[in-house]
Formats: structure tokens, sequence, C-alpha cells
């Protein structure tokens, strides 16, 4: 007679089969557009110009770009679970840090519509800057993504023993049902209005795994139609106020 699974077994085969399936999914739309791109190239170079060519090429760096971030997640999400995920703690100037994160997002038109509310007397904090950045990033891109033509603002703002960054635009926001689970592994939480979820739902798992590895925390308040605010807090280095 053969042992049924238990609870926690049949939850993780869950887990799993989900992971697989929203993986191969990815998978599928980039490698498509590489693959159908390269085959027209190949199969008919002379018949474009340079700068058709140009287009096609640069759409499959695009969906190659989609690709890799697509594969940094899992790896990120193996290595957070596995425990392996290293830290280098340094103090960090959060100020010039977010400064240049909102320079090198690589998002467009979106780049002209951020705006940094910096003060200048905010202390440095106890943090990996390769971490950090990532998640600025993530938050920046996300914010993009769900704003089309609004606002984006990156504050920082000193607290009590720690300093205060938020993310805010005045996107199409989050369900209240939604937004407690905006964390949770795999929430692709699909947009107010409808349409299809965007992403495979890892990048703000990864963030709020990141800043609680450096004993900070991350936050999400929003409202259908108004937008959405995202705040992570990091320590003040050697622990002062």
């Amino acid at each position: 007679m053969t042992d049924r699974p238990s609870q926690e077994q049949s939850d993780a085969l869950a887990e799993k089969n989900a992971f697989i399936a929203v993986f191969a999914h990815d998978l599928k739309s980039p490698m498509a557009i590489i693959g159908g791109f390269a085959e027209t190239l190949v199969d008919s170079w002379d018949r474009f110009d340079d700068n058709t060519r140009k287009d096609f090429v640069r759409r499959i760096g695009k969906s190659i770009a989609s690709l890799s971030k697509l594969v940094d997640d899992v790896l990120q999400v193996t290595r957070i679970e596995g425990g392996t995920l290293e830290y280098d703690l340094v103090d960090v100037d959060l100020v010039a840090l977010v400064a240049e994160a909102t320079r090198d997002a690589s998002l467009g038109d979106a780049t002209a519509r951020m705006k940094t509310v910096l003060a200048a007397d905010t202390p440095a904090v106890r943090a990996d800057p390769d971490r950090v950045w990532l998640v600025l990033l993530n938050l920046l891109s996300n914010a993009a993504k769900f704003s089309s033509e609004s606002e984006i603002v990156v504050e920082v703002v000193p607290r009590s023993g720690s300093v205060e960054v938020s993310v805010v635009d005045r996107g199409v926001g989050i369900r209240p049902n939604d937004l407690p689970r905006v964390f949770d592994k795999f929430a692709a939480i699909e947009p107010p209005k409808g349409g299809k979820p965007k992403g495979t739902g890892l990048g703000l798992y990864i963030c709020k795994a990141i800043i609680e590895a450096q004993d900070g925390t991350l936050t999400a308040a929003s409202e259908p139609g108004e937008g959405s605010t995202f705040t992570f807090t990091l320590p003040v280095a050697g622990g002062g106020s």
C-alpha cells in the first residue's frame, strides 16, 4: 500500500508545478520573438533596408534581456530559499544610490517623468548597494509599467534609526483583496480594469526578501485608479538616529 502524500508534500508539489508552468509560459514569448526575427533575417536579409534590420536586431536584443531577467529572478529565488544569497554590507549613501538608480533605469519615456525628492541631511545606511540598487530598479520598473503617463516620485526621508525610500506612482493601482499578496511568490496581479497579469510574480517577492535580509522592511499601499506606493526602510549605519 502506497502512503498518501502529506499536506506539506502536496503543497510543495503544487508550488513546484506552478513554478514550472510560470517559467515555461514566460520563456515561450521571448523565444518565439527571437526565433521569428532571426529566421526572417536569415531567409530574407536582402529584402530589408538597414533601418529595418536594425529594428529586428533591437527586438531580438530586448527579448534576450527579458529572458536574462527571468533566469536571474529564478536564480535569486533559489538562492534566497536556499539561504545562499550573500550580502556585502557597507555604509551606503542612499540619496546617491537612489539618484543613480533613477538615472540608470532603462524605462524609455518613463525616465523623463520621474521626480526625486532627496533629503540632503540623510544619514548613511548599512546595506549591500548592489542588492538595494536591484530593488530600486524593480520598483521603478513596476511603477513605469503600471502608470503609462503619470509622474513617478521617488522620495528619501530620514526616520528614527532608519532611512525610508518611497516609490510613488499614479497608475492603475491594486485591488484591496490583491494587496495582501503582492509580495507572495508567483503573485502576478491582474490589473483592476482587467487584462493579463504582467510578469512572473517573482520580482516583489525577491525585493522583500532582500530588504528584510538587511534588517529593513518593504510595504505596499494602493487604491485602484489612484496609484501605488512601495516603501522600504534600511537601518542607519552604526545604529545612529
